[in-house]
């Protein structure tokens, strides 16, 4: 992957039997300083290195290098036709708030788990071959992997799932906005020939429509989000 100045994480994927790795840098400004590079040593599942820039002001950048050497006997399943190696190894990935730590069975083996115990959903730690690493809910029943989507969005835990047709009120329209750095799904009332504060690319209100369950409470409903002010509440479908 190509260097950029202002991404500072990347991740990379290596073979079982490299121990060790050699990270270069080269400084624009030779008054900086730079330490974390040099001869390193990786074991098998995630490596999370640091490379840290200090200029010559005294301001630093720390740039994240995930380096994830692959198991010797992987366990891996297939996720739209991308392929993922399941984490069996607990600290690879922290878990998210409100999940206890458990195992189930994916084929033959006992592998490493999370359970919420409101919402009683599973996830589960996957690397895809690019080394990037994730939680996926787990339907047991359809053995089946989504994404999970779980933020902290205006005080409330709320994991987002997609949105079922039969709820999208009448004259709401899927578009896509920016939380935290993170592309979601909503929907928006869009009105034609008016812009709005949010969003410069998007004709549309500055609330989003979004599908989820609250994890703290296990309620599952719609919900609206406010961009500018950062709060959420429950969808009241009698204003529609």
């Amino acid at each position: 992957k190509e260097f950029k100045r202002e991404e500072t994480e990347y991740s990379i994927m290596v073979e079982n039997d490299v121990n060790k790795i050699k990270i270069n840098a080269q400084l624009d400004d030779s008054c900086a300083k730079v330490t974390g590079i040099g001869e390193v040593e990786v074991k098998e599942g995630i490596n999370k290195l640091e490379i840290k820039v200090t200029a010559e002001n005294g301001s630093t950048r720390i740039y994240t290098l995930n380096v994830t050497v692959k198991e010797l006997n992987p366990i891996e399943v297939t996720i739209n036709k991308k392929k993922y190696t399941i984490i069996r190894k607990e600290g690879e990935l922290e878990p998210p708030e409100n999940y206890e730590k458990s195992s189930i069975k994916i084929g033959e083996e006992e592998v490493l788990c999370y359970i919420n115990k409101n919402t009683k959903n599973i996830i589960i730690g996957l690397t895809d071959e690019k080394g990037v690493s994730k939680f996926y809910s787990y339907n047991k029943e359809t053995k089946e992997y989504t994404l999970y989507n779980g933020y902290n969005i205006g005080g409330m835990k709320i994991n987002i799932l997609e949105m079922p047709e039969e709820l999208i009120p009448k004259g709401y329209i899927k578009v896509s906005f920016n939380y935290n750095n993170n592309k979601l799904d909503g929907y928006q009332y869009i009105k034609k020939n008016q812009t709005y504060a949010a969003d410069d690319k998007i004709k549309g209100s500055d609330f989003y429509l979004i599908y989820g369950i609250n994890e703290n409470t296990g309620e599952k409903t719609l919900y609206v989000y406010d961009k500018l002010e950062g709060t959420i509440q429950r969808f009241n479908s009698d204003l529609v």
